[in-house]
């Protein structure tokens, strides 16, 4: 399957990168955000706008397990939406 085809297949279809942190999924989601003209998204971005934090900050602030609580609760939106 060459790109052309593949990105129509992905038209309507989205793709999410989960993994440890520093392993690369940022930099890895837009290149193929850009090759495949697909929207890039970054949950961590999403949530460090929305409580106007770094996320080293709300970590000590409200620790991991709220961190991971919110990051599901971001992606699940954009599952649904």
């Amino acid at each position: 399957m060459n790109e052309i085809n593949l990105n129509n297949e992905l038209k309507a279809k989205k793709l999410f990168l989960v993994g440890f942190m520093a392993t690369g999924k940022t930099t890895i989601g837009k290149r193929i955000s850009s090759k495949l003209d697909m929207p890039f998204f970054d949950s961590d971005k999403e949530l460090e706008l929305f409580f106007n934090s770094s996320i080293n900050d709300f970590f000590k602030v409200h620790g991991e397990k709220k961190f991971r609580e919110i990051e599901e609760k971001i992606i699940l939106d954009k599952i649904k939406n």
